[in-house]
């Protein structure tokens, strides 16, 4: 499901406009089936909790230190998603 649509642009051409909606598709096409699976299933520690930073393109850990940054961007980014989308099948997944 598309995320809620956003505010008209005003001033903008309808060519432009085409460009952006093209681009909110591509955005949300790598977030929802590239970005967040890819977090949700090598970021999450099952182990201690929280959310491990440093991880190679295949997903392994390489290092197992934890930056408060990321833990308050991991938690505030799968809250936001679901309060905003609790509709969506895989929003179980951001709790």
């Amino acid at each position: 499901a598309p995320m809620p649509p956003t505010k008209k642009h005003q001033g903008i051409s309808p060519q432009q406009a085409e460009v952006v909606a093209q681009l909110r598709q591509q955005w949300e096409e790598d977030l929802f089936d590239r970005v967040l699976p890819f977090w949700i299933k090598h970021s999450v520690d099952q182990e201690h909790g929280g959310y491990f930073t440093c991880l190679d393109r295949d997903g392994s850990v390489y290092h197992t230190d934890k930056y408060s940054w990321l833990q308050g961007r991991q938690v505030y980014m799968f809250s936001h998603l679901y309060s905003e989308l609790p509709d969506r099948p895989e929003a179980k997944e951001w709790l």
